[in-house]
């Protein structure tokens, strides 16, 4: 599509960002511009200064004139910034150090004012009948989130007029007064959880009834406050704004009829609370801010993460925080495009960062964000609040300041103890406090002889009891009657500030946070500060107190030491930080077991297995063909999309390898719990969770019963939590992490492409210029600056009493026509050639065409529209089938799906699909694989491709039919064959096979048919465990210590560690001055020779802690 410039392009002219609105390629001055300000700002296509200056001389040469120069696109860059962009906040921390912020009311309004992004918007919560998908269904907003950060008001569908708002008193139409405390929605219509309220008996004012709750249809309300304060006269009641107070006690009231005008009296006996919500007589506080509009809420899932600023292997750490709505659904809520930058820092840490984010946030919901409502057209005041915390384990354990997986009480959720370093082995430590010695092994596989270490020191203790050893593991498989809370954190946090600033205390202080896994990171370096005064040598304990006390008067108070994640009121960071289910299942348990079973494997069955894998049809799977070559032999090296791969095939491929029953018992197990945990809709949590919670019962079962020494994991008890977390924040799928994993990359090419002088600011303005250019080509809105100033910024006269630049410039006092965005020409040109979807991540609401509509378009169905089409798939409205794959088929959702596979697919116009399938029987559950059987019918069929509602993964019966292998796939080489043969699986008896109920796609469907995880007996599992390992421990004991390896005196002495400085920067230089070469050690001919190369090898890369462990 040609789109003819705005004016002609003969000759340089002058350019001006603001001079006249009326340009069609307004906010750019003209067309090149617009161009070049979207090629350098598109988010995965960042390029340096020397690539942008390579691309404007391209364009000069091919004759395009009136090219911008690089410093013109500097200018253009920060007067657009000033009109439609982000402003970048400087931060310096508690700690001096300098890091930059995005403004995160800007982005907020940003993705109001964003017609692709708040179509897609939810405010209020929504109650199911339990049915679950979406964040706003679940728990957490629907009952837990405090009412102050929950939407405020609503309007009746029928009456646009009345802004009725939380606890404020309402008149409904059968004249009862009523207080409604949050607002959501069940069908169609609104309703309001709350109070009724009834007089006091000399009928002086208003008492809330807030002993029985009670829901209210929006149907069933008739004045707000103004309106029943104008009117109250009328039905002979006091004021609404006269509220006495609240009563607390159903049984303290003797009538309970509450009718205006009725004798509506508490029992003298009654206690009446003060109403402390609200001042009566101003209602609401919003209703004064709102200023006549709405006020709504907006939830964020926030993430942090560290990666590496570099592509190289050199770690070059940047801790990043990101953000996504929490209203947008499922399935657009961890797409790139719906993912926005919050700051990175290679220099401050996350809690220092924290700080900034907090202190926005907090404004942010004290003042509330005005915004552009582009659907409804009008100015909007938002209310943001923290959703959940999510990143890796050892990011949230940070958030929440827990000490970590290592800690000895390990959960940041409960309080189950764990392993006593201290101890003679590494043990898990029961409720009652005894004591055990289950070993905590650093690698993949628990091999006994490896993991049970060695005693350390002359330290002796009691000896293990068979009892306590079970009470111990039992405690590990189960929740600790004991959860954390916030507010015995921050009690703990002040015990550890008490024990600091006393001298003599630091060994309390140290002996408090192993007690408890509770340090906070941020609050530790205040800590130390204090520490080091009190510990300073040849200080007498008067001068130690007087430099401590100098130092406490230099710091803030008490409360603003501790991380700053804690002064969110609606966030306790142990309940809401919810288990992510990609490092705990897939890079945690899956990775555990399977590293484990390659190494069991001798090479003839690797070699099985890697035809098997590769020989697997994964059509149904929605995923590309396996390579059994990469997942075996690099078993080290595989990444989550592998383990997803491996969790849904494993249990087909690890048959009759000399593998333990009980290790293939682990892999039934996880095929029962991962497409549970993938499930995206739930359709009723009641019935899910406990299905949900045995299967996770009997992984831990049939673990332990493999060998209790995987508890060693912390991962494995971190799957007990995920039921409650899923009930109160929806699907696991809703809090994973892939996507902000993925969305790294842009921030990773974006250090790439910097000076490296100032990451921090740097980063974040590059991603606030990628987020102007993502709102203007989604068609946002935007304002037209009113008065324009020399320089080309806007002319203001804001008081900049707040952190956030948006928040101290915009106001409703602003006009409506103030707002406004892109022209067509921009919007075609951008849009051409499906430009925004490649480039941009802007996916349209249509789901394309089926092959049928396909067919429609072709020359042939032009010549015999009549003709009947046999097309070889079949478009679905989330997948295509095609000739031969086995699908359910349904009339309706909430029947039972059958089985069968597609034999012909029909299509003549003007018709539906006709579909002719070969029908099969789900029959019993297979002993072996734990999954139903699949027979074929007699009969075929024909059915509409409506009423199909999934393909499915059906695979052959190996196991039973000793299906062998044979050289018969050839192998492609640089896209060409070879002569060269691969082995591949050979069917036997081709109609006996299994449906792979394992699978995560479409795992709602595919789930009716599965059958549920047995039950085990998990007390003799446990006891037995528990005697291996005891026996163990006494089998280790009766072996004679290990002799320290040999080195030949004629060689130089090898360290015993890596001697890493702690200086990154000659971390290098260090390291080439300790080492020994390796080629002047002598041949390996004994094992002690041969692990020291292994160990001088391992030391030229791995850092001095993970080299100490494996040393």
């Amino acid at each position: 599509m040609h789109i003819p410039s705005a004016t002609p392009s003969t000759g340089r002219r002058h350019r001006r960002v603001f001079d006249d609105t009326n340009n069609p390629w307004y906010p750019w001055p003209d067309k090149e511009t617009c161009i070049v300000d979207v090629l350098r700002h598109v988010p995965r296509c960042a390029f340096s200064t020397k690539q942008n200056q390579v691309i404007h001389w391209a364009m000069s040469v091919l004759g395009i004139h009136d090219v911008p120069t690089e410093r013109t696109m500097k200018d253009v860059d920060k007067k657009l910034q000033s009109i439609c962009g982000v402003q970048s906040l400087r931060f310096v921390s508690a700690f001096s150090n300098i890091y930059y912020t995005n403004d995160i009311a800007a982005l907020i309004a940003q993705e109001m004012a964003n017609p692709r992004v708040r179509r897609h918007l939810h405010f209020l919560p929504e109650k199911t009948s339990g049915s679950i998908s979406e964040a706003w269904q679940a728990a957490r907003w629907l009952d837990e989130l405090d009412p102050a950060f929950l939407t405020q008001c609503i309007r009746k569908k029928d009456d646009k007029t009345q802004d009725f708002f939380v606890f404020e008193p309402a008149l409904l139409k059968n004249r009862l007064a009523f207080m409604p405390t949050r607002w959501f929605i069940e069908g169609k219509s609104t309703y309001a959880k709350g109070w009724y309220m009834s007089l006091d008996p000399q009928r002086r004012g208003w008492i809330v009834e807030e002993h029985t709750p009670v829901v209210v249809c929006e149907d069933d309300l008739d004045l707000s406050l103004p309106l029943f304060h104008e009117r109250h006269a009328i039905y002979q009641v006091p004021s609404p704004q006269s509220i006495i107070g609240s009563s607390i006690s159903s049984d303290l009231h003797e009538e309970t009829d509450c009718y205006i005008g009725s004798r509506c009296e508490s029992s003298p006996r009654a206690p009446i609370l003060p109403w402390t919500r609200t001042d009566p007589r101003a209602g609401n506080k919003w209703r004064k801010r709102a200023k006549g509009h709405r006020v709504v809420s907006f939830p964020l899932w926030l993430y942090c993460d560290d990666t590496s600023g570099n592509t190289s292997k050199k770690w070059n750490k940047h801790n990043s925080f990101l953000f996504t709505a929490a209203g947008l659904p499922r399935r657009l809520v961890h797409q790139e495009y719906n993912i926005h930058f919050v700051s990175t820092s290679n220099i401050a840490s996350p809690l220092e960062m924290a700080e900034g984010i907090v202190a926005q946030i907090k404004q942010a919901q004290e003042h509330g964000v005005w915004a552009w409502d582009a659907e409804e057209r009008d100015y909007v005041l938002v209310i943001p609040s923290v959703f959940a915390l999510l990143g890796d384990n050892p990011m949230q354990s940070e958030l929440c300041c827990h000490s970590g997986l290592a800690a000895n009480h390990f959960c940041r959720v409960c309080w189950v103890e764990g392993s006593d370093m201290d101890d003679d082995s590494n043990v898990i430590k029961a409720p009652d406090g005894g004591d055990t010695n289950l070993p905590l092994s650093r690698e993949a596989s628990p091999a006994p002889e490896s993991t049970l270490g060695s005693t350390s020191g002359a330290k002796t203790r009691k000896t293990e009891t068979l009892e306590e050893a079970s009470a111990r593991i039992g405690c590990f498989m189960s929740i600790s009657e004991r959860i954390r809370t916030k507010a015995e954190t921050l009690g703990v946090l002040m015990e550890q500030f008490v024990h600091a600033k006393r001298v003599g205390g630091k060994t309390a202080m140290n002996n408090r946070r192993t007690e408890t896994g509770i340090r906070d990171s941020y609050q530790a370096r205040f800590l130390e500060a204090l520490t080091d005064l009190t510990t300073k040598k040849s200080r007498t304990k008067v001068q130690k107190t007087a430099d401590v006390s100098a130092l406490l008067a230099k710091l803030p108070a008490p409360p603003e030491l501790i991380n700053p994640l804690f002064k969110l009121d609606e966030l306790d960071a142990h309940a809401d930080t919810p288990v992510e289910v990609l490092h705990v299942v897939l890079l945690g348990i899956v990775k555990y077991f399977w590293r484990d079973i390659i190494s069991r494997l001798k090479a003839p069955e690797k070699e099985i297995l890697k035809a098997r894998l590769s020989s697997f049809d994964t059509s149904a799977l929605n995923i590309p063909p396996l390579s059994g070559e990469t997942l075996v032999s690099y078993a080290g090296s595989l990444v989550g999309r592998d383990f997803r791969a491996i969790a849904q095939v494993a249990p087909f491929v690890l048959h009759d390898l000399g593998v333990h029953d009980d290790i293939l018992r682990v892999w039934m197990a996880l095929s029962k719990v991962v497409p549970l945990v993938w499930q995206p809709e739930i359709e009723d949590m009641t019935l899910y969770l406990p299905r949900l919670s045995r299967s996770i019962r009997y992984l831990l079962d049939c673990t332990c019963r493999f060998d209790a020494q995987w508890f060693n994991k912390p991962k494995f008890h971190m799957l007990v939590h995920l039921p409650e977390h899923i009930r109160r924040f929806g699907p696991a799928m809703l809090f994973a992490t892939e996507g902000f994993e993925s969305f790294n990359a842009i921030i990773r090419a974006r250090s790439i492409h910097s000076n490296r002088h100032a990451p921090s600011r740097d980063i974040a303005r590059s991603m606030a210029q990628s987020n102007r250019i993502r709102h203007l080509v989604s068609g946002g809105f935007f304002r037209i600056p009113r008065d324009v100033n020399p320089s080309g910024g806007l002319a203001s006269s804001a008081s900049h009493t707040l952190l956030s630049p948006w928040m101290d410039s915009v106001s409703p006092i602003l006009p409506k026509t103030h707002w406004r965005a892109i022209g067509k020409q921009p919007l075609d040109l951008i849009n051409s050639q499906s430009f925004t979807k490649k480039f941009l991540g802007i996916i349209n609401e249509d789901e394309g065409t089926s092959i049928a509509g396909a067919f429609e378009r072709a020359e042939a169905h032009e010549k015999a529209p009549q003709a009947v089409y046999t097309p070889q798939k079949i478009g679905l409205p989330s997948v295509n089938c095609t000739r031969g794959d086995w699908v359910l088929i349904a009339r309706r959702d909430t029947d039972t799906p059958q089985l069968a596979r597609i034999r012909e697919i029909v299509y003549q116009h003007g018709k539906s699909h006709v579909i002719l399938v070969h029908d099969y029987t789900v029959g019993g559950v297979h002993p072996y694989y734990e999954m139903p059987t699949v027979h074929p019918k007699p009969s075929l069929r024909v059915i509409s491709g409506e009423d199909i509602r999934c393909p499915v993964s059906v695979v052959h019966n190996c196991k039973d039919n000793q299906c062998p292998l044979s050289s018969t796939h050839i192998v492609r080489q640089e896209s060409e064959h070879t002569q060269q043969r691969a082995r591949r699986v050979v069917h036997h008896n081709i109609d006996d096979l299994i449906l792979n109920t394992g699978q995560m796609r479409s795992s709602k469907v595919v789930g009716k048919l599965a059958a549920p995880a047995p039950s085990l007996d998990r007390q003799s599992i446990v006891v037995a465990a528990a005697t291996k390992l005891l026996e163990k421990k006494k089998r280790k004991k009766a072996l004679p210590p290990r002799e320290p390896p040999v080195v030949p005196q004629s060689q130089e002495r090898i360290p015993p560690t890596n001697p890493i400085s702690t200086t990154r920067s000659t971390q290098s230089d260090s390291r080439d001055s300790n080492l020994v070469s390796e080629q002047s050690l002598p041949e390996a001919t004994t094992p002690s020779v041969h692990r020291c190369r292994e160990l001088l090898h391992l030391q030229s890369y791995l850092p001095e802690s993970l080299l100490m462990d494996i040393s």
